[in-house]
């Protein structure tokens, strides 16, 4: 019997059965076996994350479970209906999964989705999505949204919403906004000519064949020699970190530098602090005047105790993400750069009118997939939205030029969709929104709370939370077009007055050097 048997024993005869394509067998085995809801619960969760659908869904019609309103069964039996192409099933099963999820509370749906949802469905996006398959992603969009009710309103394609009013939104956002304090070095004091060694990851995915070079390097060094500084390139190669950090070692030693930005991504795995701290120790020893700079560009994947650890031995961090609450913690007062990166001094003002159409320039991979859901729906739905896909992988140019193919695609869009949304659901800033007006293109942003403290929605960029919002936005850009140009223009001028690379840099000065006027 089920009782005198471990769960590992029965995932093993779980997994015989789905091997030998035996799945009735499997259905039949359980009920005689005796197993209870709880096991069949469990095995069913683990062929679930598997991707073993199949038998998760026979698994999960077994008598012994019948009557049973448990979230990973009925999660089970929606998605068989997907696999086995019975809509009657799947729909059903919906409905019974969003009314079990509704009845559960915040931490339970939070775990439900990280734990069971979130990988199931990224790999049935991830092969749907390489099929090119807009409704079977629909379909897997539906399923989602009963299990993830924060979808049902962004993804309500029923929905219509008022024309937009421009200045409502700008008061609304005016009432939202945290722009952030940006103090600079005395206006009229002469820059001192100092020079920088920037250690950042050669490549834009470390270790992936044919990534494309990361263009930051080269960006770094245009916009270092544009504020009056040199900058020596370190590349880093983020596979063994004990190598890199020599690397720079060396680099300092050679080239006796008054500041050195090093790209702090690997301090994610914990692992890695201890070797890190060996390295700014030894710099801070041989050079007692280096200011050293933690660089992070996906500082929301990092836990907050490390951030603050990771602080020993930095006289400052560079970051784009104000909201984070580990900010606030006394170990960063006066010491933190919130800031986008430069951008190789390609700042520039509209040029061309608005078409009426918006456009999304990037890709699409495991950390934002959320992509190919809005992608879908605003096909579906006929949005005026265009689709420009980019693999990142090597294009054959030098870094500063594909970067400068790059801002010219923004530009030549007139306006650009931005996404946010991250596997967790967090809503987080890109290096898009900053580009995008710095091209002088009208920003589209899918609402992030990191953006209120750089630029005001309304003012200076239209902003969207649902289906229903972006296409409320698209009837503006056809409609309205001098309100959407004026929006445009607002937005492009107050990015080049605060994030043009003299003032990213000039901020970093002033927070290294504390010049008083």
């Amino acid at each position: 019997m089920a009782d005198a048997k471990s769960m590992d024993v029965l995932l093993q005869e779980a997994l015989h059965f789905d091997a030998a394509n035996d799945l009735d067998g499997l259905r039949r085995h359980a009920e005689a076996d005796g197993w209870n809801a709880d096991a069949i619960a469990y095995i069913v969760y683990q062929l679930l994350i598997t991707r073993r659908l199949h038998a998760a869904f026979a698994l999960s019609n077994a008598s012994t479970v019948a009557g049973i309103f448990q979230p990973i069964l009925s999660l089970a039996q929606a998605l068989g209906g997907l696999v086995t192409g019975s809509v009657e099933t799947e729909v059903r099963c919906s409905w019974t999964l969003a009314a079990i999820v509704d009845g559960l509370d915040s931490a339970k749906r939070a775990m439900l989705y990280q734990h069971v949802m979130q990988p199931v469905f990224f790999k049935l996006i991830e092969a749907a999505y390489a099929g090119g398959g807009t409704p079977v992603i629909m379909r897997i969009l539906e399923l989602m949204k009963a299990g993830v009710p924060i979808l049902r309103t962004m993804f309500d394609g029923a929905a219509r919403l008022p024309t937009l009013d421009p200045a409502a939104l700008a008061e609304q956002g005016r009432a939202r906004q945290k722009l952030l304090s940006q103090t600079l070095p005395p206006a009229g004091m002469p820059r001192t000519p100092r020079r920088l060694v920037f250690a950042v990851r050669k490549y834009i995915f470390p270790g992936q064949a044919n990534s494309k070079i990361f263009d930051l390097g080269e960006r770094m060094q245009a916009a270092a020699r544009l504020y009056g500084w040199s900058c020596e390139l370190v590349y880093l190669g983020f596979q063994n970190l004990a190598e890199d950090l020599v690397a720079v070692s060396q680099k300092c030693a050679e080239t006796q530098p008054d500041v050195l930005i090093l790209d702090d991504g690997p301090i994610q795995w914990e692992a890695n602090l201890a070797v890190r701290a060996s390295l700014l120790q030894h710099l801070k020893a041989n050079h007692p005047a280096l200011k050293i700079v933690g660089l992070h560009m996906d500082s929301w994947e990092i836990r907050p105790d490390i951030l603050i650890r990771s602080m020993d031995g930095l006289d400052a961090v560079w970051a784009t993400t104000p909201s984070l609450p580990v900010w606030r913690d006394p170990v960063f007062e006066g010491r933190i750069v919130q800031l986008p990166l430069v951008h190789g001094g390609m700042e520039r003002a509209p040029t061309k009118p608005l078409t009426g159409r918006a456009t999304f320039i990037g890709a699409v991979k495991g950390y934002n997939w959320h992509r190919v859901l809005w992608k879908a729906a605003t096909e579906q739905e006929q949005l005026p939205v265009d689709w420009q896909m980019s693999a990142l992988t090597e294009d054959g140019l030098a870094p500063i030029a594909s970067y400068a193919h790059y801002m010219q695609r923004l530009a030549d869009s007139t306006a650009v969709v931005n996404f946010s949304m991250r596997p967790d659901l967090s809503l987080v800033i890109t290096d898009r929104t900053f580009e995008t007006p710095l091209a002088g293109a009208l920003l589209v942003q899918e609402h992030s709370p990191d953006v209120d403290y750089f630029f005001t929605a309304g003012e200076h960029y239209l902003e969207f939370g649902s289906l229903a919002e972006l296409r409320a936005i698209g009837d503006f850009l056809r409609d309205r077009p001098q309100e959407a140009e004026a929006i445009r223009r607002r937005g492009a001028d107050f990015a080049r007055a605060r994030y043009a690379d003299d003032k990213l840099l000039g901020t970093l000065d002033q927070v290294l050097y504390r010049y008083s006027g």
